[in-house]
């Protein structure tokens, strides 16, 4: 739920203009200031793994996250997630 808060709130903030007393134009926030959506998957093997935007990260045991390696890789929905430096491939 507080996700879902999370991610409808970036949305309003991406789509609503900052207005300035001193400035003559409407201007979007910058796309660093807007938090990357964040989603949670599992693997094949129930390996658990958080992608933040375009970033891949697998989670320990420990819930340290780390760079995922890279490789395609089998998620427990059966679709595959492909990863080059710790990002998602294109």
């Amino acid at each position: 739920m507080k996700k879902t808060v999370l991610i409808a709130a970036a949305a309003l903030l991406t789509a609503a203009p900052i207005y300035s007393a001193q400035a003559e134009h409407h201007e979007a926030p910058a796309a660093e200031a807007v938090a990357a959506e964040v989603k949670e998957a599992s693997l094949a093997d129930g390996t658990k793994v958080v992608i933040k935007g375009e970033e891949v990260f697998v989670v320990g045991a420990d819930g340290k996250e780390t760079p995922a390696p890279d490789g395609d890789h089998a998620l427990s929905d059966g679709t595959t997630l492909k990863t080059m430096g710790g990002k998602v491939a294109k």
